[in-house]
Order: structure tokens, then C-alpha cells, then sequence
């Protein structure tokens, strides 16, 4: 095998040999990642370095086959590039950033000086990161700019544990009055345990 070459299984697949550095270098003097048979990047697993290095050796995400790049998952969340800037998002194939998510496929929003870092549309306005049930998470610091009517929203927390607001409109009515009767009960017993409760089910 050449040094910018990965072997491959029968099926068209490359992977990552082991006992060698994990990524091979392409005539550019780019790192580049492992890739299936149909053309979507894998991180390297079992491996410490985790993100291939472009030929100015700066730190970059894998891609899918349709062009959008990725987070690797350790230990239940993302892994998320940094730079001496700060984070390094990830982006779709459209160039819009997106937020990590945790293995159940909640967004989470990163902090930068105790700030949530907001991703922004073509248009200015801020996309919100979402739970795996599509709600809509905002932040705690932008919901007075963000919302008209505060009551309309309840207090929880993202996959980080940052506290958000969600709107209740956009909570299925068809769960939420047998878990409104259920977390009630609870917060009669034991407030606390209610909280955390209700926490665990709206993520």
C-alpha cells in the first residue's frame, strides 16, 4: 500500500489500518479520511488523533456523500474542533453551520464567555438548535429578544444541560397532557425529582 492509498475490503470500502499512523496524505500533502462504498468520509476509531489535517495543517471535518461535514461522537457528545479563535463549526453542504448534537441526535448549543454561540441564516436570523423531536431550543439569554409572550414558553435544557425555552405550541398535545398529569404527581411528591423529570423527557 502507497502512502496515499487506503486498503480496501470486497465490498469497495477503505479502512483504517491498525498500527499505523491513521490517515494516509494525497499528492496535495492533505490528510484525508477512510471512505465507504458510496463515498461518505469515517472518522478513525480507537485513534487519539481524531480529525484529518489539510495541506496548510489546519484541522477539518469529515463529509458525508452528499457533501455535508460531520461530528465524530466520544463519550456520548461530539467532538468539536478548536482553534486559537475559538470553535470551529461544522457545516451542511449548503454552507450553513450546524450545531453538535449528543448520540440521540439533540442539538446543543457550544458556550464562547458564557454566551451561547447562535448560528445564523442567510437572512440574519438565528437558527435555533433543536432536540431530536425537531422543538425549537432557545437559548436563556434570547428570550426576551426572541419571544413576545415569555409565558408561552417553558423552561428545560439542552443536551449540555444549558438552560433553554420551549415553545408549547410546538410540544405534541397528544403527550403532553398525560405527561402534565404524570409530572404533576411528581411535583407534589417530590419537586426536585419533578424537574429533572420533566427535563429528561422534553429532550
Amino acid at each position: 500500500m502507497t502512502r496515499n492509498q487506503y486498503p480496501r475490503r470486497r465490498n469497495g470500502s477503505e479502512y483504517y489500518s491498525r498500527g499505523r499512523k491513521p490517515f494516509v496524505v494525497d499528492p496535495g500533502g492533505k490528510e484525508r479520511y477512510a471512505q465507504d462504498k458510496i463515498g461518505n468520509e469515517m472518522y478513525p476509531k480507537r485513534k487519539l488523533k481524531q480529525f484529518a489535517r489539510d495541506k496548510y495543517f489546519q484541522e477539518y471535518y469529515a463529509r458525508d456523500s452528499k457533501n455535508n461535514e460531520f461530528y465524530p461522537i466520544k463519550k456520548r457528545y461530539s467532538v468539536v474542533i478548536q482553534t486559537k479563535d475559538g470553535y470551529k463549526l461544522a457545516k451542511w453542504a449548503d454552507g450553513l453551520q450546524r450545531y453538535p448534537t449528543d448520540v440521540k441526535g439533540n442539538e446543543y448549543y457550544l458556550t464562547q464567555n458564557g454566551e451561547p454561540i447562535l448560528i445564523y441564516q442567510e437572512d440574519g436570523k438565528p437558527y435555533f438548535a433543536k432536540n431530536k423531536r425537531g422543538i425549537s431550543q432557545i437559548p436563556w439569554n434570547a428570550l426576551q429578544e426572541y419571544v413576545s409572550e415569555a409565558e408561552s414558553h417553558v423552561e428545560a435544557k439542552d443536551a449540555l444541560g444549558n438552560q433553554v425555552f420551549l415553545n408549547r405550541n410546538e410540544i405534541p398535545k397528544s403527550s403532553a397532557n398525560s405527561v402534565c398529569r404524570c409530572l404533576c404527581e411528581i411535583m407534589t411528591i417530590c419537586p426536585s425529582v419533578g424537574y429533572l423529570f420533566a427535563n429528561t423527557l422534553l429532550r
